[in-house]
């Protein structure tokens, strides 16, 4: 979610009512709650790619939203440059990889 300046808006009471709308968003979103970064690939055949992620720390979470490969994410091969994962034939891998955390929502 796009960080809104609050700040900017004069009336108080405008203000706490934006403000409330997006803390219960928020809340009530849990994707909302971390720090995610969206990939897609076009995998040409079976095979084990190590590909760069570009966050600052190393992701624990992976969320496929498409996949056409047989794809399965290598966990233990993660760092904070890289990931991998393995499909079982030609296809598109689409995923957001990153963290889930509760102190992701401010």
């Amino acid at each position: 979610m796009r960080d809104v300046n609050l700040n900017m808006i004069e009336d108080e009471a405008t203000r706490d009512a934006i403000e409330a709308i997006l803390e219960s968003i928020r809340e009530d979103t849990p994707i909302l709650k971390g720090d995610w970064e969206f990939f897609e690939y076009e995998i040409d055949a079976a095979g084990t790619f190590e590909k760069n992620h570009g966050l600052t720390f190393v992701p624990n979470d992976y969320l496929i939203t498409y996949d056409t490969a047989g794809s399965s994410i290598n966990y233990n091969d993660a760092d904070e440059e890289t990931f991998s994962f393995t499909t079982t034939s030609s296809g598109i891998l689409r995923l957001f990889i990153g963290r889930y955390q509760e102190e992701a929502v401010t």
